[in-house]
């Protein structure tokens, strides 16, 4: 039976299932404590001035 469930149908299939646990496991064991995002500022994101310049040279040369 499972050889002639299409490709692409198996991959939704497997995506409904990976959903269906997730959700399982949220009622079975919730966190302690609620998920948060935590600014560190470990990465410089000040922009890079030649990023134009360089995206257009990219751009032209493909």
């Amino acid at each position: 039976m499972l050889a002639e469930v299409h490709e692409y149908h198996f991959l939704g299939l497997v995506f409904l299932i990976l959903i269906a646990m997730m959700l399982m496991i949220q009622r079975l064991a919730p966190r302690a404590q609620p998920w948060g995002y935590i600014e560190t500022a470990a990465v410089d994101m000040t922009p890079w001035p030649l990023a134009r310049a360089a995206g257009a040279g990219l751009c032209a040369l493909v």
